[in-house]
């Protein structure tokens, strides 16, 4: 009985053990990248969060994600005029406005917009698919300009239901974030 008891003590040890590794870090897993969240707000039936994202090589983004509040809403493509066609619907946007930072790339979506043709318009509407919307914005910060810079943002959105019927749009609304310390004195030891 002593001997059976003992066998199990060790298989739970040994068990426990074998878990336990499992959990170690992997000196062979690659560097994950970091995101800070920078703003987040909804307006008109739109969750918006805005995060800096941080490559392992130190390569910034910023990341937008749109999220519509209510089952069936739909936003309009990036590349849509920037007050609509003849004044409907809004592009999806992430935009820099700040001199400390500059885009180094283009604006980026995780879905691709259909074009829709609607009776009374001579061009067509790009829109997402009903849902999220994540944009990605390369950035490139000018780390000689001051101790925690402030970036100035503009948001512009607007959502529709598939059934008919659209929010009022979100259009250019700035915002002043700033980047996390941690994040700033980092990007300055890489470039001195």
């Amino acid at each position: 009985m002593k001997s059976r008891f003992a066998l199990f003590c060790w298989f739970v040890i040994y068990m426990v053990g074998c878990q336990a590794e499992s959990f170690l870090p992997d000196s062979t897993a690659a560097p994950v990248s970091q995101r800070f969240p920078l703003l987040t707000f909804t307006e008109n039936s739109v969750a918006v969060l805005v995060e800096l994202l941080v490559a392992p090589t130190g390569e910034l983004s910023l990341v937008g994600t749109y999220t519509p509040t209510e089952p069936l809403l739909h936003l309009y493509g990036m590349d849509m005029p920037l007050h609509g066609i003849d004044g409907v619907g809004r592009p999806t946007r992430l935009d820099v406005i700040s001199e400390t930072a500059v885009s180094h790339g283009p604006l980026v979506a995780n879905v691709t917009p259909t074009l829709h043709y609607f009776s009374g318009f001579e061009q067509p509407f790009s829109l997402y698919p009903d849902g999220q919307v994540v944009l990605t914005l390369p950035i490139s910060l000018d780390t000689l300009s001051q101790e925690t810079p402030e970036l100035e943002l503009s948001v512009t959105y607007m959502a529709c239901s598939s059934g008919g019927g659209c929010e009022p749009p979100v259009t250019d609304r700035r915002f002043v974030v700033t980047i996390p310390a941690e994040i700033w004195q980092d990007l300055n030891r890489r470039s001195s």
